[in-house]
Formats: C-alpha cells, sequence, structure tokens
C-alpha cells in the first residue's frame, strides 16, 4: 500500500487507559521482552534482566490492587508503574519499597508532527516493528539516537538519548520530529511516550500533551 494510503484511526478513540496500554505493547516490542499478561487491573511484564526482573503497570490507580501486588510474594528487582501521582501511589506502598522521581505519560498526533529542513543527516534502521533514527554531528559521527515500536495504530517512543557533547543544540527535537513523521507513514496516528521532568520540557515543546503523571517504584 503506498505510503500515503496508509489509514490512520482517529484520535477520538484513544483514551487515557487505551494509550497506556499502547505504551506498555510497545515497551515489550522495543525492550524486546516477553509479551506482558493482562491481570484485568494491571499488565505484568516478565523483563528478567539483572534489578529488573518484573515490572507491574497499572494504567489507571486501583489502590486494592496495588495493595495486592506489593503485599503479596515480590523479589528484589520487582517495578511498578502506576498511571497516577506520587503521592497517591507512597501510601498504598510498604516501606521497603522506593519511589523514583515522578514521570508523565505523554501523547500527540503524529499527523501534527512538524517538517524538518535542512536537517542534520538522520540514519533510520527497521527491525520488524521497531523503527531506530540516529542523527549524525558535521564530523558524521552519532549525536542523539531515539527509537519507536508500533503497537497498532500508536508509536511508542523509547530510549531517545543525546550524548552529552552535543545537547542543547537541538538535535533531540529534530530526531524526534523525523522520527514521528516516519511512523505517520508506517500508519501510527499517536505517538506516545514516558518522560521525565527534563524530557517533559523538551516534548511540550515539539507539541506532546502530558495526558496523566505516572509513579514508579521499586523494591531493592
Amino acid at each position: 500500500m503506498p505510503q500515503s494510503a496508509v489509514p490512520h484511526e482517529p484520535d477520538i478513540f484513544w483514551t487515557p487507559a487505551r494509550i497506556a496500554q499502547a505504551w506498555v505493547q510497545g515497551w515489550v516490542v522495543s525492550r524486546g521482552a516477553p509479551p506482558a499478561v493482562d491481570h484485568g487491573t494491571h499488565l505484568t511484564i516478565p523483563v528478567g534482566l539483572p534489578g529488573h526482573v518484573v515490572r507491574h503497570v497499572f494504567p489507571a490507580l486501583d489502590a486494592e490492587a496495588i495493595r495486592a501486588v506489593v503485599q503479596g510474594p515480590c523479589e528484589p528487582g520487582t517495578w511498578l508503574k502506576v498511571v497516577g501521582a506520587p503521592e497517591l501511589v507512597r501510601p498504598l506502598l510498604p516501606a521497603t519499597w522506593a519511589l523514583h522521581p515522578r514521570e508523565y505519560l505523554m501523547h500527540t498526533s503524529l499527523a501534527e508532527a512538524r517538517v524538518v529542513l535542512d536537517a542534520p543527516p538522520v540514519e533510520f534502521e527497521r527491525q520488524g516493528d521497531v523503527m531506530t533514527a540516529t542523527l549524525l554531528a558535521p564530523n558524521g559521527e552519532p549525536a542523539a539516537r531515539a527509537q519507536a515500536a508500533l503497537a497498532g495504530s500508536a508509536a511508542i517512543f523509547d530510549q531517545v538519548v543525546t550524548k552529552p557533547d552535543h545537547r542543547r543544540k537541538g538535535y533531540g527535537s529534530v530526531l524526534m520530529s523525523l522520527l514521528a513523521r516516519a511512523c505517520w507513514n508506517r500508519g501510527a496516528s499517536l505517538g506516545v511516550l514516558v518522560a521525565t521532568e527534563d524530557g517533559r520540557a523538551l516534548y511540550s515543546a515539539l507539541g506532546w500533551t502530558v495526558g496523566a503523571e505516572v509513579t514508579a517504584a521499586s523494591l531493592a
């Protein structure tokens, strides 16, 4: 099918819960993790990495379900990601759980990805449903990198990194805009990511919207 004929799902169908669920599906694809197990109230990803053995993601704040998980048998390296503010999640956690800095679930319409003129060279690589974009500095070395994984009509942006000696040059903005346009051309209608406090400023400047706060916690 030609790129111009790729169907795009209207944004009206994207509820906050669907956005969070799409983020989980895309994160699994992006990281090459096993499929998430859907428990109804939350999704569990058997990550299997040192310090990150399993991840429980709650698309909505469900106090009873969260307590059932954290008060049950949990091994060190268990993580929670809850779509909800830290001040609401902290009282639900035993003292042995560490709370991490506040994060933000953000989204954008990929149809509105800005066109970048005279951009530095960007190399694209596709492996299945994962697209990686690398921006090259004038000397030809990689300066910034990002990837996006397709999950239905959503594209989940992940591992957006600019090397320290190339920051504050606008490379991150250029890279995100070009990658968003590439995902739109593959049929995705909505971009989704979870941002740190610093990342929120960059993505907000690019037109991304904060849909909800996200709380991360882990058991050491």
